[in-house]
């Protein structure tokens, strides 16, 4: 059922067992299962910051390259206070699993660094999470801006503007640019 339909009696087992944090997914579903428009998304997202606690929303991204914003309603981020995406790159299921966290928007404070995660499973069914230093996981370093790769690179000592060009897969130019705009 439409979030809205039931907002009451969740609004009472808040209230009643303390709770602090909601977690909705998915933000589509919440809205009922239409997922395009306003109309839907922004009743949804009052009835859900009435709560009175912190609430995480669960959204994918938009199929459509072209279209910014999470799949259903540009409202589920423009509407929120502080969002965080979760990617992970293609990876071989015979390896540990890569997971970042990226901080892409924040009216509450500034953005928090980018947080990468380690999950590793096995043989009694159970995993292990570690956390890592996206700049440490090669499989992550790449989904991160020139400018976080240049700086990653140069961690591990001095560099010419040629050799960080062909590190990170990019031109020469590009990587001059970045640095001038680093220095200022």
């Amino acid at each position: 059922r439409p979030f809205v339909d039931i907002q009451e009696e969740i609004k009472a087992e808040v209230v009643e067992k303390d709770i602090k944090l909601v977690i909705v997914d998915s933000a589509v579903k919440a809205c009922g299962g239409e997922k395009e428009g306003k109309e839907n998304a922004l009743p949804t997202l009052t009835a859900l910051g009435a709560l009175g606690c912190s609430v995480a929303l669960i959204s994918h991204r938009a199929k459509d390259k072209e279209k910014k914003g999470s799949y259903g309603s540009i409202y589920f981020e423009n509407d929120c206070r502080h969002v965080v995406e979760m990617s992970s790159p293609p990876q071989d299921p015979e390896k540990p699993i890569y997971i970042k966290l990226a901080n892409v928007k924040s009216n509450i404070t500034r953005r928090s660094p980018d947080m990468a995660f380690q999950i590793e499973w096995h043989d009694d069914h159970c995993c292990e999470i570690t956390s890592k230093d996206v700049r440490d996981v090669p499989e992550l370093l790449a989904t991160l801006s020139i400018s976080k790769q240049i700086l990653a690179a140069l961690r591990r000592g001095a560099l010419s503007a040629e050799a960080l060009a062909s590190e990170i897969g990019t031109t020469e130019a590009t990587i001059r640019t970045k640095l001038n705009a680093l220095l200022k």
